[in-house]
Formats: structure tokens, sequence, C-alpha cells
């Protein structure tokens, strides 16, 4: 029983410096985290952006292509390539 209790002691503080050492490495860590995570949320920002201006710029040049298509000018153009 003793030698029981004795083991149980001794992977007790096993355990325990385990769990010190996780806590380091990962206190260490914490900072990069913090930064990567912050980095990643500002590329969604600006990728959130880049796509509403995309939206935007394709819109554009649907009227623009509409605009180019409903031209008289245009209308012959269009009728001279063949297809």
């Amino acid at each position: 029983m003793r030698d029981e209790l004795t083991a149980s002691q001794r992977e007790q503080a096993r355990l325990r410096e385990c769990l010190e050492q996780i806590l380091q490495e990962v206190e260490a860590k914490a900072p990069a985290l913090k930064r990567q995570r912050e980095q990643y949320d500002a590329a969604l920002d600006r990728v959130e952006d880049l796509e509403h201006k995309l939206a935007a710029a394709q819109q554009e040049n649907d009227r623009y292509a509409e605009r180019v298509r409903s031209a008289p000018l245009a209308q012959r153009w269009i009728g001279m390539v063949p297809r």
C-alpha cells in the first residue's frame, strides 16, 4: 500500500511538471498568437472590403457594357462581326 502511495505521488509530481511545462509554452506563445489573430481579423476585414469594391466594379462594368450594346454605332459594329 505504501508503494502504491509513493508511486501515485511520483506520478502526480510528474504530471504537475508536465502541466507546468505546457502552461509555460502556452504563455510564451500567447503574444504571437494574439498578434496572428489580429492580423487574421484585419485580413478578413480587407477581404470583405475588396469583395464590396469588386461587386461595385462589376455592376459598373455591366452598366457600361449595356450602354455600349445599346448605342447605335455599337449595334452597327456588332452586326458586322461574324459569329
